[in-house]
């Protein structure tokens, strides 16, 4: 395991920058530049998700913000929690966002999200392949997306305080509650 965290860490999924995920200007600020800076092989998405049992406990939201030099769309969608609740809402949309910028042949994905669990499942942390439970499953999915997709693109994760302002994460957030509330409508 200590061979696989240092071949992670080599492969950049995080960068050190010296923004506080506390000050949403700042953060908003970052996201901005680095929306000015993209380059034609990078991209980025912001990725929220929702949960709410009292419309149906069955479903999870997802919602993303694909953006690329000259491309901006929201996107949102339904899943099956998997007993995860919203956590399988944000994997999905990590999940879309790097099958979108894959198709697209991008070299670089940064990834703007809220739910610190997600760097941790993506090093492997708490992956236990031998128990059959949904939820280990869809960690080891998630784990297994990550190592295969970083043959193809190297992915920089983001961390960003939830419900803080932050204009991408709060728009992916609204998506992914739109998923929830208007399902079936």
């Amino acid at each position: 395991m200590e061979k696989e965290a240092e071949d992670f860490i080599n492969q950049g999924y995080v960068e050190k920058n010296d923004i506080d995920p506390e000050d949403n200007e700042a953060v908003n600020k970052e996201i901005d530049n680095r929306i000015a800076s993209l380059t034609d092989d990078e991209a980025i998405i912001a990725t929220d998700d929702s949960y709410m049992e009292d419309i149906n406990e069955k479903i999870a939201g997802a919602g993303w913000i694909e953006i690329s030099k000259d491309h901006k769309e929201p996107k949102n969608g339904i899943f099956n929690p998997e007993n995860m609740r919203n956590v399988a809402g944000e994997i999905k949309a990590i999940e879309e966002g790097i099958k979108w910028a894959r198709s697209k042949g991008f070299k670089r994905l940064d990834i703007y999200f809220d739910y610190a669990g997600l760097v941790g499942w993506a090093y492997g942390y708490n992956i236990n392949r031998k128990k059959d439970s949904e939820q280990d499953d869809l960690r080891t999915k998630y784990y297994d997306l990550i190592r295969e997709s970083s043959k193809h693109i190297k992915l920089v994760f983001h961390k960003v305080s939830a419900h803080t302002n932050v204009k991408y994460n709060e728009e992916a957030d609204r998506l992914a509650k739109d998923a929830v509330e208007n399902y079936g409508k």
